[in-house]
């Protein structure tokens, strides 16, 4: 009974640890492959229309974190 108890426990604490969202991470280059920084970047869902937005960094990098998950 004691090893149904801790697994259970197991289960339950392993389940919590999942998220719902993710993260998206990029970079946004020109044709020569070199960054281009502070430059817009858009994420939109196309299920319902909302969109965030963000700007690159020095080296061309974007995040967009904390987004929901789309089919």
């Amino acid at each position: 009974m004691r090893r149904l108890l801790i697994a259970a426990l197991i289960a339950a604490l392993w389940s919590r640890a999942q998220t719902t969202t993710g993260t998206v991470n990029g970079h946004v280059v020109d044709s020569t492959s070199a960054p281009i920084p502070n430059t817009p970047v858009n994420l939109t869902n196309i299920q319902t229309s909302a969109s965030v937005s963000t700007q690159t960094n020095s080296e061309g990098a974007y995040s967009f974190a904390l987004v929901q998950p789309g089919s």
